[in-house]
């Protein structure tokens, strides 16, 4: 398997090892591509649970946390004893953090829409105009 996927091995390996460098987001998302096209082109890929790990490592890094957690599960589901050698536990604070962004954004847009209504209703009351 060695010879055979020696490209895919030597370009998982660059791409892994920049994963935990401190890049700018436009490299992290070059990464991010790389790491899917090598996923597309090398579907029986031995290491392809490790190239769905780092493409979730790199989401996590873009706060995409909903697409980190889908390639994490993806990692484990093609290799579930993956979390003896990468820290696939990662996926557990992502998915924490995925819940909370979502969270969070549904909480300003309710108060987004409550304080318009307030607003609104307050201006066709029009309590400056009772005599």
């Amino acid at each position: 398997l060695g010879k055979q996927f020696q490209e895919q091995d030597k370009k998982l390996k660059e791409l892994s090892m920049q994963s935990y460098r401190q890049l700018p987001d436009e490299e992290i998302e070059i990464n991010i591509a790389e790491l899917k096209t090598l996923a597309l082109e090398s579907p029986d890929y031995y290491k392809i649970a490790q190239v769905y790990f780092f493409i979730g490592y790199n989401q996590e890094k873009l706060t995409n946390y909903g697409g980190a957690y889908k390639s994490f599960q993806e990692a484990i589901k093609l290799k579930p004893a993956m979390g003896f050698f990468l820290p696939i536990s990662r996926m557990d604070t992502v998915f924490e953090k995925w819940w909370m962004q979502k969270i969070s954004t549904t909480a300003w847009g309710t108060a987004g829409i409550l304080l318009l209504v307030i607003a609104l209703s307050f201006y066709m009351s029009r309590p400056w105009n009772c005599i």
